[in-house]
């Protein structure tokens, strides 16, 4: 039953009572909407994201925050030296960027908000020297706004890439890293403080099975300890075959001292661990394992279900020709969705299409999806989603492959809880226009002409008064800011040098009303 907050009320207030009684009412309708039709209520949407203009965009990874999301995207910023670059980009709740931050000459591998103090951390690697393939770690705290904070580079001959990372209570920060290039390099372990001061890094073996290697996944244990799952090559006594590979699992205390240590591997394929360590209700774990046999055309994805007295459950198998799990998260109510990509032949013809899919914590596969939309596109990161669904990132290619100038966009995918874009789907057939590259629009901000040459001219609403607008280059340098005095104000852009750029509008209080791009001719 719904009481009004208006009777008994004074004539002054009855205006501004009715109003705030109308929001609750209609708050109370889309509650009760969103309880009866469950997932039918779900938002949903496909965009596809040009975020620099580059054409060379690859979504990785993504991140849920309170008022929307948060994806990265990996870019050439030098196409001649294959040198890459990465990008922030904000969303709100529809999937429309508010903001991109570029990042020169750095691979982001992965990215965790704060919403208590609105911080992101980034981590990754950077190639030293163009053209030669050595790389250094990375970790990076940045501001909402992607500003540094602080960074720390941990430069250990035995590393060159960043998986994963987990933050002790007290703010320090447990990474897991690999050595890809040799097949007798340990696991590796690295610990940096709440400022970013480097503090140890530790290299593990397991001698239980194989030499441990490519560190990936690690998640927060009991007793103040934490789960790490690492590749293992080389030595093998499973079968004495140098090639076969298996799944390492050490148990380490905050200093890195290990608790505990073993290895699985099923006899069913030569499996072994990728990035993703998913932690199940009463003490249990889940390992994405894929099939690593060289010369082997039927290859195989895998998922180890690990119990509390760290046996192996369960364990998932999937037919498909070189299936591969790239992520496993935990899902909302204890369960696991994961993303990566199979080979089916859909057309006529085999392809690799993206692969999403749901798993019980009892290792019961409760759904697949294939993203069956022809266009050489990828997914690479999901996450579950408060209202019950899940964000998907990725990348596509359009025109679709073999076609040699396609260019390539981020794909940010909102699903409901099935795994659906349409309500109550049988296979997940993602349908977006194509025809023209995205075009951000934002009914707050208007800007005329576009492109322009010596004169912007700037529209906002009344409520932008008093705030700023922000002009940002394509790097995500801050070029400009100027005081809005009025709800058009003419900015000159005669000096700046032709391309891209973003003019973001502020309010007062520093809230973001609106990004556009606008782009500069002369």
């Amino acid at each position: 039953m719904f009481i009004s907050p208006c009777l008994p009320v004074a004539p002054s207030c009855r205006k501004d009572c009715v109003l705030f009684a109308m929001r609750k009412i209609v708050l109370f309708l889309i509650c009760a909407g969103l309880h009866l039709h469950g997932n039918g209520q779900t938002v949903r949407f496909s965009k596809y994201h040009d975020v620099f203009g580059t054409g060379d965009n690859n979504g990785v990874r993504v991140e849920v925050m309170p008022q929307g999301y948060a994806f990265t995207s990996l870019h050439f910023c030098s196409p001649q030296s294959f040198a890459p670059c990465s990008a922030l980009s904000v969303t709100d709740s529809l999937g429309e960027i508010i903001y991109s931050k570029w990042f020169g000459k750095i691979r982001i591998e992965g990215l965790r908000y704060h919403s208590a103090d609105s911080t992101f951390l980034f981590w990754g690697d950077f190639q030293t020297q163009p053209l030669i393939e050595d790389w250094t770690v990375f970790l990076l705290k940045a501001t909402y706004w992607g500003d540094t904070i602080w960074s720390v580079n941990i430069n250990d001959p035995k590393m060159d890439f960043c998986r994963r990372t987990v933050e002790l209570p007290d703010g320090s920060i447990l990474l897991t890293s690999s050595y890809r290039w040799t097949n007798d390099a340990p696991a590796i372990v690295s610990k940096v403080d709440a400022e970013g001061n480097h503090l140890w890094t530790k290299y593990y073996d397991n001698g239980n099975a194989f030499e441990a290697n490519d560190t990936q996944g690690i998640v927060p244990w009991e007793n103040s300890s934490v789960m790490v799952c690492s590749r293992g090559i080389g030595v093998d006594t499973f079968d004495g075959n140098n090639y076969t590979a298996g799944v390492a699992l050490f148990q380490l205390d905050y200093d890195g001292n290990v608790l505990w240590d073993s290895a699985y591997r099923i006899a069913a394929g030569t499996n072994y661990a990728v990035a993703s360590l998913a932690k199940l209700p009463n003490g249990k774990l889940a390992v994405p394992s894929n099939d690593d046999r060289p010369g082997q055309n039927e290859g195989g994805a895998y998922i180890l279900g690990i119990d509390e007295e760290k046996s192996i459950e369960w364990s998932i198998g999937f037919p498909y020709t070189w299936p591969d799990i790239i992520r496993m998260h935990t899902t909302l109510d204890s369960n696991l969705v994961g993303c990566g990509s199979a080979g089916l032949d859909l057309y006529g013809t085999w392809d690799a299409y993206p692969w999403l899919l749901k798993i019980s914590a009892e290792g019961e596969v409760m759904w697949e999806r294939f993203i069956t939309y022809d266009l050489g596109n990828a997914v690479n990161d999901v996450l579950p989603t408060p209202d019950g669904g899940y964000i998907v990132v990725g990348n596509f290619r359009d025109p679709p492959s073999p076609a040699p100038n396609g260019q390539y966009y981020v794909w940010l995918l909102k699903l409901d809880g099935d795994g659906c874009l349409q309500l109550g789907c049988d296979s997940l057939k993602v349908t977006v226009p194509v025809s023209e590259p995205p075009v951000s629009q934002n009914s707050l901000i208007a800007v005329s002409p576009n492109p322009a040459d010596a004169t912007l001219t700037v529209s906002v609403g009344p409520i932008a008064l008093g705030g700023q607008l922000r002009l940002f280059d394509v790097q995500g340098h801050l070029v400009s800011s100027i005081s809005v005095n009025a709800e058009t104000l003419a900015i000159p852009t005669q000096q700046l040098t032709g391309g891209l750029y973003w003019i973001q509008c502020l309010t007062p209080e520093g809230h973001i009303l609106g990004t556009v791009k606008v782009s500069i001719q002369h």
